[in-house]
């Protein structure tokens, strides 16, 4: 499996910085949906403008729909991800599990990534996230990073457990290459 460079883009400015650096990938967030609080996001004009700025330098976008979605605010929500995929998005980073098995339900090829701000503190949660027990329909969460503030030992127990070995390496490869990817932005940032 090929090392993906996914970047943050909190700014169109660290948007183009991260694709000019050579980010294989970018993630960033619309106005509604989006944890990242202190980012400027994004209206859903400038999203579709930047999915395409993006596929043509063939750099993937993954939007962030990582916040709880209450049960007044689901039609929106799937408004939302229908918007971004009817512009080929390339996958969400979602939190609620929820809305996770009505987006495999209603566009069962669009890639859903687990986000951090999931919570999963075990092995079985895991292997539900992965197997797409949750979702239903056989095809899960294609990535999973253990929440930070999980308690020592469900990390200890999942790490043990020989099928998520390569899991939480993969998660940690990745973790490392997009703190990496963020300095490099930031300093080219910097430097303009």
């Amino acid at each position: 499996m090929a090392i993906e460079l996914l970047a943050p883009a909190g700014s169109k400015e660290s948007f183009i910085s991260s694709i000019n650096a050579g980010a294989n990938a970018v993630y960033l967030g619309g106005k509604s949906f989006s944890a990242r609080a202190y980012a400027s996001n994004f209206t859903n004009e400038e999203l579709e403008k930047m999915i395409i700025y993006a596929h043509k330098r063939n750099v993937k976008v993954y939007i962030t729909v990582n916040t709880l979605i209450f049960e007044n605010e689901i039609e929106e929500g799937i408004d939302f991800i229908s918007f971004l995929h009817s512009r080929n998005v390339d996958g969400i980073l979602l939190q609620d599990l929820g809305v996770a098995s009505l987006v495999h339900k209603k566009f069962p090829n669009l890639v859903i990534h687990a986000s951090t701000q999931l919570n999963c503190h075990n092995v079985s949660e895991a292997k539900a996230l992965i197997e797409g027990i949750v979702a239903g329909n056989g095809q899960g969460y294609s990535k999973k990073e253990s929440d930070q503030a999980s308690a020592k030992d469900a990390l200890s127990r999942i790490r043990r457990d020989k099928s998520f070995a390569a899991l939480i390496k993969e998660a940690s490869v990745e973790r490392r290459n997009a703190k990496k990817a963020e300095k490099v932005v930031k300093e080219e940032v910097e430097e303009e």
